[in-house]
């Protein structure tokens, strides 16, 4: 255990406390009203520090006695009814085996300023670093899905499907089952607005599974093979596990092509007895060269496993020499790599159906390309 002061690494003095503290000992640490609190990989116990301290003299509390399935302390945060800080707040503790006991108070060594308040069952949850701060909620990772901690304790159980991430319940569920005991789960939320959910899949394999928070929107980002993120001055950096740390960011992923894959939701478009036939579709998008989107029909709720091999386009529009065209007719360019206009373009598609789709494949090599639409010209196939 160190602490840093913004330029030097110390070791952390935990002299005086008994049982006497050994450097390595702790896994995590949390603040909750002025002290710091922490936890062992195993056992029912954690430390605090002195009031305003995180160092020093530990006391230890053991939460064993209230804990009704037993396990080991999997993690501690703070949660609170809203999004700021006062009386309300509370330190929430997680067991490995889904056990979840909250505290109010701010001295665990004085029974008249501390006391349980609640106790709860969710699923087992998957690491340490698989809790995330989204608003005045918790998020957690966890064997069955991704949940909001208000939704435990409002309804002092959790459904199949965690509402959080019910759109992708059955993809989370089945990587949880896979993947529970592999070290690299981790969550957080980027300035962007993006919440990103880390599965390792092997000692040497992640996947990240991504939400927009604006849309809701899940999505999938392969080849970053990350145990650890952070964020730094609004960018995102990862530690992989060949132990470099990469920064994400820019429109190419180290000088490749980003590809991207997308099936959007089947639609019966308000008809569900009726087959369609989809004879064409366009993308409306930013891409200076819709000619290079792949477009893909398909029907009735089929999964494909879609092969992207879409054309990255060239470098984004710049416009003419100065001076060599008529002024006021040429359109001007845009900031950010983003081409001036919406370009759009009917391709031929095909697929027979009741409920279709037009699954879309392109590459980004140089340009961030904005995806504004997507249109589905279809006709009446058969009888209802």
């Amino acid at each position: 255990e160190e602490a840093f002061d913004g330029s030097t690494l110390t070791p952390l003095d935990f002299s005086g406390s008994a049982p006497p503290i050994t450097p390595g000992q702790f896994i995590g640490v949390t603040t909750f009203k002025g002290r710091a609190y922490y936890w062992q990989n195993t056992g029912t116990s954690f430390w605090y520090a002195q009031a305003g301290g995180y160092q020093g003299e530990l006391n230890e509390f053991d939460i064993g006695p209230v804990l009704q399935l037993g396990g080991n302390i999997r993690m501690m945060f703070t949660w609170t009814l809203d999004s700021g800080t006062g009386p309300d707040d509370m330190l929430c503790i997680v067991t490995d085996i889904g056990e979840l006991i909250l505290y109010q108070g701010d001295d665990p060594g004085n029974v008249g300023f501390w006391e349980q308040v609640g106790r709860f069952e969710m699923p087992d949850p998957l690491s340490i670093r698989g809790q995330m701060k989204y608003g005045s909620d918790v998020v957690i990772m966890t064997k069955d899905g991704y949940i909001n901690l208000s939704t435990v304790l409002r309804d002092d159980q959790v459904s199949d499907y965690p509402a959080f991430s019910r759109r992708i319940a059955r993809l989370v569920f089945n990587v949880g089952e896979l993947y529970a005991d592999n070290y690299g789960h981790e969550c957080f939320l980027s300035d962007g607005g993006l919440l990103v959910f880390n599965v390792p899949q092997s000692s040497i394999k992640s996947i990240q599974y991504v939400m927009n928070s604006s849309t809701g929107a899940w999505a999938s980002f392969s080849d970053w093979n990350a145990i650890t993120f952070a964020v730094f001055e609004d960018d995102i950096y990862f530690g992989d596990v060949d132990g470099f740390v990469r920064k994400v960011s820019g429109n190419n992923d180290a000088g490749t092509a980003i590809a991207l894959t997308a099936l959007p939701a089947y639609n019966y478009f308000e008809d569900p007895g009726q087959q369609k036939h989809i004879v064409a579709a366009q993308i409306l998008s930013t891409h200076p060269d819709p000619k290079l989107i792949g477009l893909t029909g398909f029907s009735d709720f089929t999964i494909p496993q879609l092969s992207n091999t879409a054309t990255p386009p060239g470098n984004p529009t710049t416009g003419t020499l100065w001076n060599t065209e008529l002024w006021n007719t040429q359109l001007w360019t845009s900031t950010g790599g983003v081409t001036a206009d919406t370009t759009k373009g009917w391709q031929n598609v095909s697929a027979f159906g009741y409920a279709v789709t037009v699954a879309v494949t392109m590459q980004i090599a140089s340009q961030r390309i904005i995806w504004r639409q997507t249109g589905i010209e279809y006709v009446p196939a058969g009888a209802h």
